[in-house]
């Protein structure tokens, strides 16, 4: 059983249009009308073939736009439909003072298609105000009808031809904290690059990624609550893994820095005191802090075993 005002066809079947326009675009609307309603199954309402002398033009016009059978409201943009809706003149004027409220309405979201026949001489659409934020069908170039009727049929009967992609998985470097590293693997590109320029690198280095480096670091304990030892051992492995590329960006740099002969022990030293004092502000049995101490343990073996390797017994004794 249909229910009053609610349109029961089925996906697949005919679809129902109603046809706003001024009387400049006459007989472009009517040939328009007729390939719709003989060519792609859609039954059309207008004026031009529902009305006869004596009826009330403007009733026609508000009965057939709230129609709820209607699946769709085009509105054919010209100049003169333009000019006579924007000042509310005519016939259009009147279609476009009923149709105004109906486009904001939450419960016709789609309904009302643009239909721009015609572009003005800086090849702009001659859209009312009232619909310059909606996307419309361009059918102002003959050359491209069948393009224009099959994106129009594509959405009156509510299918597209391009396919939403499935949802993906999360990229790997969102998984590793890559994102949340941002500056300090920026910083650390920096350093590498500036390889030939020893000086500018090693200030680099002592500044801006030493800073980035301990606020990775800090935020490397373990933040998930766990209730027994095997899985906090769990979790410190795990944070100690995701560290893995900031800790080969660390050595890679560190190597770089040492080798510049503008290094000097006062920055790594800070750094390292930075980091192993706020870690140990903490009760030493707590172990959320264990994969810091284990980073910063093996980052402390990483300098000391590069500056044995290039004999800096003056920066390795600071």
């Amino acid at each position: 059983m249909e229910s009053e005002g609610i349109n029961t066809q089925s996906e697949f079947g005919h679809r129902k249009v109603f046809i706003s326009y001024s009387w400049s675009s006459k007989l472009w609307v009517l040939d328009f009308a007729s390939k719709l309603q003989r060519d792609y199954g859609i039954e059309v309402v207008i004026d031009a073939w529902d009305l006869k002398p004596g009826d009330d033009l403007a009733a026609f016009m508000e009965r057939e736009v709230s129609d709820s059978t209607i699946d769709k409201v085009l509105m054919i943009c010209d100049k003169q439909y333009m000019e006579k809706a924007n000042t509310r003149s005519g016939g259009a004027g009147t279609e476009a003072q009923i149709l105004s409220p109906q486009l904001y309405s939450k419960n016709t979201p789609g309904k009302y298609i643009p239909v721009v026949n015609m572009l003005d001489e800086k090849q702009q659409p001659y859209l009312p105000v009232f619909l310059t934020s909606r996307l419309y069908v361009d059918f102002s170039d003959p050359t491209k009808e069948d393009t224009s009727f099959n994106s129009l049929i594509n959405t009156i009967y509510d299918q597209t031809t391009i396919t939403k992609p499935k949802l993906g998985p999360i990229p790997v470097k969102i998984l590793n904290h890559e994102a949340n590293n941002y500056s300090l693997i920026q910083t650390g590109i920096k350093v590498k690059s500036n390889i030939e320029s020893p000086r500018l690198m090693a200030n680099i280095f002592q500044n801006d990624f030493l800073e980035y480096m301990q606020e990775a670091l800090e935020n490397g304990k373990v933040e998930k609550k766990v209730s027994t030892n095997d899985e906090m051992y769990e979790e410190v492995i795990k944070k100690i893994k995701e560290f893995d590329g900031n800790e080969s960006l660390f050595k890679d740099c560190v190597q770089l820095y040492l080798r510049s002969g503008e290094s000097n022990g006062a920055s790594l030293s800070e750094y390292f005191s930075n980091v192993n004092e706020k870690i140990h502000r903490i009760d030493d049995n707590d172990r959320e802090y264990d994969s810091i101490r284990f980073i910063l343990t093996e980052q402390f073996l990483i300098v000391v075993g590069e500056l044995i390797k290039q004999r800096q017994w003056n920066i390795l004794k600071y």
